[in-house]
């Protein structure tokens, strides 16, 4: 049974899950008055939203009503509920500025909804309560339904109003090789692992773990092996290349431990660091070297 102190400890956690659904249903409010084309999609949302936050009111009233069928579940961490809140306050006023547009916008609302997936609300207490168990199952099955029609908006956009501009696939071009076999194949073999990281999120068909795991891994033997050639060569600015690898590599650690351990979230903003350090590092950086690799060939 939960104690009376874990119970008002609950119930502030729940007055902030309320509060959350409010905020991506102004969220949503503002979209929906930002674009005209796609109104009526926002607001059918927004009214869910704002149903959700009236449910999770009433589950806070079961469990004051019936302390005694409830028993405390996961810990529930409001620290990252309010960053997760000021995430939303900030992209809302980037929206209102003009700042977000429809295509971005379209991916922010499917990492939202894909965020609400993840915690998990029905994990925070245990209990048989059906009335309780029945609020929940609504709003996931909502959640999970909001998650499934903006994914099938930004694959399919023709369905209403202009298309969403999708992330562009990253493209193997001969005139960046660097003249050493190894490591052109090793680039050729990064553009393939960011394009199916691209694929697999724009898709929204489940969990990037894996595939950005994947990501670090194969860099790690790219930079250990491109270093080996930098030295071999006598590269003057080996140094500060190396570091642009071990910044690169404690950023995305540090974001694979988070999202791991789900205290962070795929977003577009992430996805397009991804992408766009790839690309500039293997046509930019890494082009800086090669004329001393011609050179040591002859």
């Amino acid at each position: 049974m939960i104690t009376p102190e874990n119970l008002k400890n609950l119930l502030e956690v729940m007055k902030m899950m309320a509060s959350t659904e409010l905020l991506i249903a102004d969220f949503y409010q503002t979209a929906a008055e930002t674009w005209e084309e796609d109104r009526r999609f926002w607001l059918a949302l927004v009214n869910e939203e704002k149903k959700h936050a009236i449910n999770i009111k009433k589950m806070a009233k079961i469990i004051t009503d019936k302390p005694e069928r409830f028993d405390m579940g996961r810990p529930f961490n409001p620290i990252a509920v309010r960053t997760f809140m000021n995430g939303i306050t900030d992209n809302m006023e980037l929206l209102k500025k003009g700042l977000i547009d429809r295509s971005k916008m379209m991916f922010l609302a499917r990492d939202l909804e894909d965020s609400l997936i993840e915690k998990n609300y029905s994990d925070i207490v245990r209990t048989k309560d059906v009335e309780y168990l029945n609020l929940v199952s609504e709003i996931e099955k909502e959640t999970r339904y909001h998650k499934s029609i903006i994914t099938q908006r930004i694959q399919s956009p023709k369905i209403e109003g202009p298309s969403i501009n999708k992330l562009k696939r990253l493209n193997w071009d001969p005139q960046n090789t660097v003249h050493v076999e190894s490591l052109d194949s090793q680039h050729k073999e990064l553009f393939n692992i960011t394009n199916t990281l691209i694929d697999r999120y724009e898709s929204g068909s489940g969990d990037c773990y894996a595939t950005i795991e994947n990501l670090v891994n194969y860099l790690s033997k790219h930079f250990y092996d491109e270093e080996l050639v930098m030295m071999k060569v006598n590269y003057h600015d080996y140094k500060k290349h190396v570091e642009e690898h071990q910044k690169f590599t404690e950023k995305v650690e540090d974001f694979l431990k988070a999202y791991r351990n789900k205290e962070e979230n795929l977003t577009l903003d992430m996805v397009s660091f991804l992408r766009d350090w790839v690309l500039s590092h293997t046509t930019g950086s890494d082009l800086k070297y090669r004329a001393l690799v011609l050179k040591s060939q002859r």
